[in-house]
């Protein structure tokens, strides 16, 4: 069950990844949600089936809410 999830969820990432254009930098695909917290083989299993050259996955180390306030915060400093 597990493997199948991670095989859908790197599928979902592929299909976005591709119809955006992130230029020739890497960048990180982050991963967030009490599923990944849990289990830690759903977050492993994902990014091992990225088939994405320039992709990194990092974990959510902040509530989306913090980081919707910085970026607030950053955009009012501009």
């Amino acid at each position: 069950l597990l493997e199948r999830a991670a095989h859908e969820l790197a599928m979902a990432v592929v299909s976005v990844a591709r119809r955006l254009e992130f230029g020739d930098d890497d960048y990180p695909v982050v991963l967030g949600g009490g599923l990944f917290r849990a289990c830690p083989s759903l977050f492993e299993g994902t990014g091992k089936r990225l088939e994405l050259p320039r992709v990194r996955c990092v974990a959510l180390d902040v509530e989306p809410a913090q980081g919707a306030l910085a970026l607030a915060r950053e955009l009012l400093t501009q």
